[in-house]
């Protein structure tokens, strides 16, 4: 059944010899910054935040997630009926569930959304996979990052956070430059010549051409992604907010727009496994821009992790009834 196959397809991926000294490098990395982490903060200025927790807060917090993660798998399959690819929703945010797993609890140096591109067998067509996972994506960071414009287009006295303020205006132009060089192939298309002369890969290139082409056209496919990604990055948004006032600690509504964007493109960004250790050191980086203090950002920064963990452990369930029906 295709739910053994996909997470067939997963599993060699994590055992190659070649990868094991990179991935053991990784964890290093990742644990040493914890334990730098730990020695340069104030611990007694962090228990008493975790003592008061509103749980409240916390409980809404991962409702918003279970939400997004369904937006998430509805955004999904709208770009692959685009495609002509119909696959069931459950599937869909199965494999979205999965992938939220590997990316918090294995050491692998796939990336996560290379784990959804393995595990989408329900379409035989490798380009699909490849470009559906890219567009549902991209339209995701480029609405998130849209936010962060927004915030600093409506309050510019925050753009003297230049670093923040720059790393996020330049994200924001490089994602729409990568979704437009999908949806408009045309750009790109002169230099296939020089890509034919690797067979395999000129024949993937073609056909994200014609899938690139083929989503254009599809006007309406095209406006319900956008509105769906501004719904699933406004709940995120919200979920960072619920966070902070779970710890008694506020910062307001306009900054978060500008330091989430940044903090969640940033940990995307496979250094260590699941992030660990480098997403509690951008945590600590990021905030403290706006003046949040090293023990406060790291207090939301743990908090954020246990929720990241408790929820994506279910995914860790379904891969195993997936592997082991």
């Amino acid at each position: 059944m295709p739910a053994d196959h996909s997470a067939a397809k997963v599993s060699p991926i994590l055992t190659r010899p070649r990868l094991q000294l990179g991935r053991w490098l990784r964890l290093s990395l990742g644990l040493g910054l914890l334990a730098l982490l730990a020695r340069i903060v104030n611990w007694a200025e962090i228990t008493p935040l975790f003592a008061g927790l509103g749980w409240a807060f916390v409980a809404l917090a991962l409702a918003l997630k279970g939400v997004s993660l369904l937006l998430s798998g509805l955004r999904w399959q709208i770009v692959l009926r685009a495609g002509g690819s119909a696959v069931p929703l459950r599937r869909l945010v199965r494999h979205y569930w999965v992938m939220l797993f590997f990316n918090n609890f294995v050491p692998t140096m796939v990336g996560a959304d290379a784990i959804r591109v393995l595990m989408l067998n329900e379409t035989r067509s490798p380009a699909l996979r490849v470009v559906s996972v890219l567009v549902e994506r991209l339209f995701g960071l480029v609405a998130l990052l849209s936010f962060a414009a927004l915030a600093l287009w409506t309050r510019p006295e925050l753009l003297q956070y230049t670093t923040l303020s720059f790393a996020a205006l330049t994200a924001l132009a490089g994602t729409v430059g990568l979704l437009g060089a999908i949806l408009l192939p045309e750009l790109w298309w002169w230099a296939l010549r020089w890509i034919e002369r690797f067979p395999r890969l000129g024949h993937l290139i073609h056909e994200v051409y014609q899938a690139g082409r083929q989503y254009r056209r599809a006007g309406r496919t095209l406006l319900l992604t956008v509105v769906i990604s501004v719904l699933i990055q406004v709940l995120v948004i919200v979920s960072f907010g619920l966070r902070v006032r779970a710890l008694g600690l506020e910062i307001g509504l306009i900054e978060l727009g500008l330091v989430v964007p940044v903090t969640v493109l940033l940990t995307l960004i496979p250094i260590t496994p699941g992030g660990w250790g480098t997403q509690e050191g951008l945590y600590l980086l990021i905030l403290g821009t706006i003046g949040i203090s090293p023990e406060n950002a790291l207090a939301i920064a743990l908090l954020s992790r246990v929720l990241d963990v408790v929820f994506s452990a279910f995914g860790g369930l379904l891969w195993a009834l997936e592997r082991h029906p």
